[in-house]
């Protein structure tokens, strides 16, 4: 098994995490997985609505800041945006790989959506072999 994913950004104590874990069914597993990408931002609400508990998407909310690397606009309704508020859907399926106990350790991709790819393939073996 992985480690425990650690964003730089979260504050997500072990007892948190723990408490989390319990809180997540199947049925929220496939709909995560379905739904989230690694180049998506979403809006809390919007993870709240697939099933994501309150303490997870508190602690993956946060300010995402467009760049001038490649890829690094962030746009929304088409337009581009200096910020979005929201969950970075790769960092949603790390924790969600965590919080599954998921074996990531060839979760290598370099491109966000490959990445995601494998995260998404990890979750899916971890929570229909345990």
């Amino acid at each position: 098994m992985s480690a425990q994913w650690q964003c730089p950004h979260m504050n997500f104590s072990n007892v948190v995490f723990g408490k989390v874990k319990a809180m997540i069914s199947r049925e929220v597993v496939d709909r995560l997985v379905e739904e989230l990408d690694g180049h998506s931002i979403l809006h809390p609400r919007a993870l709240v609505e697939l099933g994501l508990p309150l303490e997870a998407v508190d602690n993956l909310t946060r300010e995402h800041k467009s760049s001038n690397c490649v890829g690094g606009q962030l746009t929304s309704k088409n337009k581009p945006v200096d910020s979005l508020f929201g969950i970075y859907g790769l960092d949603a399926l790390r924790w969600l790989a965590t919080a599954v106990q998921a074996d990531t350790k060839n979760c290598k991709a370099t491109g966000r959506g490959t990445l995601a790819e494998q995260y998404k393939d990890a979750i899916l073996t971890a929570v229909q072999t345990g």
